[in-house]
């Protein structure tokens, strides 16, 4: 193997998304034939899935069926790394029963996302768990050959992992890394989870995100679809956007970006009045939920604002 072909945070639904005004699902094939066809035009001998393909750990087994078979069609290995959409619990022991579990079960070419090593490469998947981001920055990302014949040191090294590893410092009550702050080996570090796309490059390592594949919050409507082709012979990579993704004023409603920004404001600030020390004494989700009963909230709208507390906490 020398060729690979990697895409992240694909976020399959069957259902659209609050702020999807498309078809949502139709739009996602349209996008993942188009990402398995480069696969064939460059002659990749795998792809690769930085995680979350799927947005629930279950999907409809009527779309896992027709994407496995896209899979198989293509007749090459497909690589998948478990995201916290795609598990139960956060944790890998928890989710046997995950549309995810079932596709390593059902096809030969759908694969856990391990260790892929060969001759002149290693490449690993660190998928993701409940405060990853303390481990990464305190034990740091190290590639590790299972073949002891390999010398890691001659070998390019790729590390492929989902954790909110940013570019910069983020909100402090949320748990993540800055790049700049994480130990490694890797040459290549390719970053899922975050939906953000950078690329940074610090002592000889390049910190890479090219951003997620669905798009389910309008606050991604900049972002362009894309996947990355790896060669691993002439340890390059190269960037390629989708055709067939939608442009952002195609699938979200614009007008609403302003109004979205107000409520994220008014919920922050909601939020902040709930920091009392009184407030602190009591059961804040039972604050939120009554004062959401009674002012006839929609249910939708009142997990959002108790999803948020919880980040915080």
């Amino acid at each position: 193997m020398s060729k690979f072909l990697y895409f992240q945070d694909g976020h399959f639904t069957a259902r659209n998304p609050g702020q999807r005004i498309d078809n949502y699902p139709e739009s996602w094939l349209i996008k993942f034939q188009e990402f398995l066809d480069i696969g064939d035009e460059h002659k990749v001998d795998a792809y690769l899935d930085g995680g979350d393909i799927f947005d629930v750990p279950n999907i409809s087994n009527i779309y896992l069926d027709k994407i496995i078979d896209m899979i198989e069609e293509k007749g090459k290995p497909f690589y998948s790394l478990y995201g916290n959409h795609t598990m139960l619990c956060n944790n890998i022991q928890t989710s046997q029963g995950t549309s995810l579990a079932h596709t390593f079960r059902r096809s030969k070419l759908i694969r856990y996302l391990k260790n892929i090593e060969g001759s002149n490469f290693n490449i690993q998947g660190f998928e993701y768990y409940h405060a990853i981001e303390e481990d990464i920055e305190k034990n740091g990302l190290n590639i590790k050959t299972i073949n002891d014949i390999t010398d890691l040191s001659k070998n390019w090294k790729i590390a492929i992992v989902h954790a909110l590893v940013t570019s910069k410092s983020f909100f402090k009550e949320v748990s993540h890394v800055v790049y700049k702050d994480i130990k490694t080996n890797a040459n290549l570090v390719l970053v899922a989870h975050l939906h953000e796309q950078y690329e940074k490059e610090i002592n000889g390592t390049t910190f890479l995100d090219i951003g997620n594949f669905g798009r389910c919050a309008i606050s991604e409507h900049k972002i362009n679809p894309s996947c990355l082709l790896i060669d691993t012979d002439k340890r390059k990579w190269e960037k390629i956007e989708l055709k067939s993704a939608k442009k952002g004023s195609e699938i979200f409603d614009l007008t609403k970006v302003k109004e979205m920004k107000e409520f994220d404001n008014n919920i922050n600030n909601f939020i902040s009045s709930l920091k009392s020390t009184k407030a602190q004494s009591l059961d804040i989700r039972g604050i939120i939920t009554n004062i959401c009963k009674e002012n006839k909230v929609e249910k939708e709208v009142e997990q959002l604002i108790i999803d948020k507390v919880g980040q915080c906490e």
